[in-house]
């Protein structure tokens, strides 16, 4: 007795191959996938460069004593800002300085010069002979630690003391682009002003009456 074979046709055969092709596909992807690398992960970068801006400013630019003279039996009125004083004068004690900010993004050199000298601003009189030490800054961090310096002060044109008190002065300089008063200069919104005070010895025979005033003009460079 013959078997019978039950003749699948001709769709069970295409289904068959097409099998076969899918797997072979599937095969070769995951085979190309792995010689080159492909996997399920891909990295990217962003790239910016920011520019360092060198920028500062006066946000105290003003100091006016008003009007007044020295007093009456004295030879000399001192004017001092740092001490929020004036002795022996009767103009209007100002305790406040002048302020510079560091508005940039990097730390500054600072250079202060002033555009006159003693006699200029002040005036001396007849047999009075002012030098620069009757005018003469002060600068100290008005933000503690805004500015700090590697080398002490050793005279006029050089840099400041890093001790920064308001009882040391340095005599007016009016040669650009000034004193160096300041190695670093910092940008840190924290620390980032210094102030200037004046000190002023005026002469009771001062041959410079009316209006007078002088500028002050600060000097920054970005830190090497």
């Amino acid at each position: 007795m013959a078997l019978k074979v039950k003749d699948r046709g001709r769709g069970f055969w295409f289904y068959l191959v097409l099998l076969l092709l899918v797997i072979s596909v599937v095969m070769f992807l995951i085979n190309i996938s792995k010689f080159y690398g492909i996997t399920g992960n891909a990295t990217g970068t962003a790239n910016l460069t920011i520019s360092t801006v060198s920028s500062i400013n006066f946000s105290t630019g003003n100091i006016s004593w008003g009007v007044g003279e020295v007093d009456s039996g004295q030879s000399v009125a001192i004017l001092d800002t740092s001490a929020g004083t004036v002795t022996d004068g009767n103009w209007t004690a100002i305790s406040v300085g002048l302020v510079i900010e560091n508005i940039g993004n990097g730390n500054l050199t600072l250079k202060i010069a002033t555009s006159k000298s003693a006699a200029e601003f002040i005036g001396g009189g007849d047999g009075t002979a002012l030098t620069d030490s009757d005018y003469r800054l002060n600068i100290s961090s008005a933000e503690s630690g805004s500015c700090t310096n590697s080398t002490d002060y050793t005279g006029t044109g050089t840099r400041m003391t890093s001790g920064y008190n308001r009882s040391f002065f340095f005599n007016a300089n009016f040669t650009s682009p000034g004193t160096l008063v300041c190695d670093n200069f910092f940008f840190d919104d924290a620390k980032d002003t210094v102030r200037i005070d004046l000190q002023l010895n005026i002469s009771a025979d001062s041959n410079i009456t009316g209006t007078i005033g002088d500028i002050i003009t600060a000097t920054a460079a970005a830190v090497a």
